[in-house]
């Protein structure tokens, strides 16, 4: 996926990272190097993860096109119950302990990212009630 185009773009038939004629529409995660999903927020902390974004968001604004995609998953939210094995993904074993902690850390990032005048967030249903649009933190 670092090679593959950084606005949306039609895959190829024989690489979907490239540019082509198939139906599909790939609309690519926003990285420099490493992407901008919730896992660098959780490993590298506020601070990196903020500076990652703003990197992107000016590199989002000098190329026509470009969107910013921010990556996470419900399921980072849930705690290992007790007693249960933790079948979590290795990577994901070096993440905070506490879900709420994960919660309230990813909360915080969604909120500044939102403070910032042209960004807009495009969320599911299922999270909009989460979120109020064009507030302020």
């Amino acid at each position: 996926w670092l090679g593959a185009p950084r606005v949306p773009y039609h895959p190829a038939h024989n690489s979907p990272y490239r540019r082509g004629q198939q139906p599909l529409l790939v609309v690519p995660l926003s990285a420099l190097g490493l992407p901008l999903i919730s896992g660098v927020l959780y490993t590298f902390g506020l601070h990196a993860t903020r500076f990652l974004f703003h990197l992107l968001l000016n590199q989002a604004r000098r190329t026509p096109g470009q969107v910013l995609v921010y990556l996470f998953h419900s399921y980072e939210f849930t705690n290992v119950l007790p007693g249960r094995t933790d079948a979590r993904p290795l990577h994901q074993r070096l993440y905070r302990r506490h879900a709420g902690s994960r919660y309230d850390l990813h909360r915080r990032f969604v909120d500044e990212m939102l403070a910032v005048p042209d960004v807009v967030a495009t969320l599911p249903s299922s999270l909009a009630q989460h979120y109020e649009y064009g507030s302020k933190p």
